[in-house]
């Protein structure tokens, strides 16, 4: 969430907002499926889905690597 990146939430807020992210996406049952079916696919050797779910899997690392840094106000690296 780029507010959260630039810091408009507290430390609280930013706790609540990853708690409802959390749970918004246990709740997404379709899509949930659907990574599950695309990780298979990438396991059984599909390079082109492979390469694109390591990307998404890169930036969704990155983005949380982000909110913990704000969240325990430390610098990267």
């Amino acid at each position: 969430d780029e507010e959260v990146q630039q810091g408009k939430y507290s430390r609280r807020e930013v706790i609540e907002k990853i708690s409802e992210n959390v749970k918004d996406r246990f709740n997404k049952i379709d899509d949930n499926r659907m990574q599950f079916y695309l990780a298979q696919e990438a396991i059984l050797g599909n390079g082109e889905i492979s390469n694109q779910l390591k990307v998404k899997y890169k930036k969704w690392i990155g983005h949380t690597e982000e909110l913990l840094q704000r969240l325990y106000e430390k610098q990267p690296g």
